[in-house]
């Protein structure tokens, strides 16, 4: 090697050796600020959350519970009462125990089937001692026992779908079902579908069924007045059971009933209502929520470190990722930010809004909201008159202690429960103009239209998940190999400057 081979060479090791000692500080560096702030904060889409946790496209909103109780005919328990959960507007079947020495007695629970609300639902099944089945006649010294034998019943889910012309589901329309006389369910639509009940079949007959239904503002119907439909019930002999047989709205506008094995199921299209019609021509009234995670604080015991966020991560999802050594001394402070805007045309009030809490969060009071039957409720701007255009926003904290099995994601979901819109049919067009701001708002002077706005929802999600110590062993490895390449790069310096 000559002389300018030699220095050429050095020269590129020199540089070399530079960019090896600039990632070793780095790597130092990160395993430093890693040491300092151990918890990893990192913002995803919705779509990449997605694809790691099947829990981003659940809805894990309003939970509602239904408890099941086994009684005998004078209201006794004879069991210990169960309960199950779900999210609300989801359906939920239970299914009767059986009770040594007991029989049923009478129909099914008509609410055996439904779908979960906020408010609890009780079913009570009701049960008779099997010694009442028996007839016993006594002639001398003998005795007879007839004992009374029954029909198996068949059970039948009365449910509703309601879509719109384009096949997409509709929430928020109310119905009122009717057998008879009798309501069965008198309710609102919350998710896919709206299940009225349980119908029993043990006996032969005929029954009328109605259903009314309220589209609300922002929908019609493609037929006039109720659904009515007749069920008639036979026993088939041949196979043993009883089956039913459907006369009645099937040539209804809109309107499609059918039978399978265990349901009653009418589907409904309805058509959205013309914007134009809404308020007289003055418009609508429609207002619109957000919700975002505007600021974590995160204390492990040693340090606090708080993120803040704007309204443009509102689409996005903040993910926490925590050691498993630091998971249980971790306390986590969310502040969600919700955004309430008029949207529409109309002013008016959002007169209550709920937010439903995510389970191992624990709400931090404040002077704006309360924790009622497990919702967090405010109605802190049922007074504040929202413009055509106006906002206001909402902070509701909550605490997150986190440890080794409560953590993944967590969905807060917040919803407008009660609005009223204001139209004065007397005045112009321009809402701006109905009112006086040197003069008391007089409520005589409008028309009040009470929650007519369409569904309001908006939801902020929070991941948080164990770190799995691959960061560490990247950081390992990768320190490893640069050390090995530095050394190598200082014996090759040597060699080449003790080369004559």
């Amino acid at each position: 090697m000559n002389e300018k081979e030699r220095k050429t060479k050095l020269v590129k090791l020199n540089i070399a050796s530079v960019v090896v000692f600039a990632l070793i500080v780095c790597i130092l560096a990160w395993t430093v600020v890693s040491a300092l702030n151990p918890i990893a904060v990192k913002d995803l889409s919705k779509a990449s959350a997605a694809k790691q946790f099947d829990a981003v496209n659940q809805d894990s909103g309003a939970k509602g519970k239904v408890i099941a109780r086994y009684v005998d005919e004078a209201g006794n328990e004879l069991s210990e009462s169960t309960s199950i959960q779900g999210i609300v507007g989801e359906e939920y079947k239970l299914e009767r125990k059986e009770i040594n020495g007991y029989k049923v007695y009478g129909e099914e629970p008509v609410n055996k089937t439904g779908n979960y609300t906020v408010e609890d639902i009780q079913v009570d099944f009701l049960y008779q001692s099997e010694t009442e089945s028996l007839t016993v006649e006594q002639d001398d010294h003998n005795v007879t026992v007839q004992v009374q034998t029954e029909k198996e019943p068949a059970e039948y889910s009365l449910k509703i779908i309601t879509k719109d012309e384009d096949g997409a589901f509709v929430k928020g329309v109310k119905y009122n079902v009717q057998k008879g006389n009798e309501v069965l369910r008198n309710g609102t639509v919350d998710g896919n579908s709206f299940v009225a009940g349980t119908i029993t079949v043990n006996s032969e007959g005929k029954e009328n069924f109605k259903i009314a239904e309220d589209v609300g503002k922002y929908y019609e119907k493609l037929f006039d007045g109720d659904i009515e439909f007749s069920v008639t019930k036979k026993w088939n002999a041949n196979k043993g059971k009883y089956e039913i047989e459907l006369s009645g709205s099937n040539n209804k506008k809109g309107v499609q009933i059918k039978i399978t094995d265990s349901e009653i199921i009418v589907s409904v299209i309805n058509t959205t209502h013309p914007i134009e019609e809404f308020g007289a021509g003055n418009g609508i009234f429609d207002l619109d929520i957000k919700k975002y995670i505007s600021s974590i604080v995160i204390d492990n015991g040693r340090n606090t470190r708080e993120i803040t966020r704007t309204i443009e991560n509102q689409d996005s999802i903040l993910k926490l990722e925590i050691p498993s050594n630091e998971i249980s001394r971790t306390n986590v402070i969310i502040t969600y930010t919700i955004l309430v805007e008029n949207i529409g045309d109309m002013p008016g009030f959002a007169r209550e809004i709920v937010d439903y809490i995510p389970d191992n969060l624990e709400f931090i009071e404040n002077d704006e909201w309360e924790e009622v039957d497990g919702k967090i409720v405010t109605t802190s701007l049922e007074d504040v008159l929202l413009m055509p255009g106006e906002s206001r926003e909402l902070l509701l904290d909550f605490r997150w202690n986190l440890e080794n099995d409560n953590v993944g994601v967590r969905k807060n979901i917040v919803k407008i429960t009660k609005t009223t819109g204001l139209l004065n049919p007397n005045k112009p067009d321009d809402p701006k103009s109905w009112f006086d701001i040197n003069s008391p708002l007089n409520l005589d002077d409008f028309e009040l239209l009470d929650d007519i706005t369409p569904d309001n929802t908006a939801e902020a999600i929070m991941i948080t998940t164990v770190k799995t110590g691959v960061e560490q062993s990247i950081r390992g490895t990768a320190l490893i190999v640069l050390l090995g390449i530095a050394g190598w790069i200082i014996t090759e310096k040597r060699r080449i400057k003790n080369e004559k």
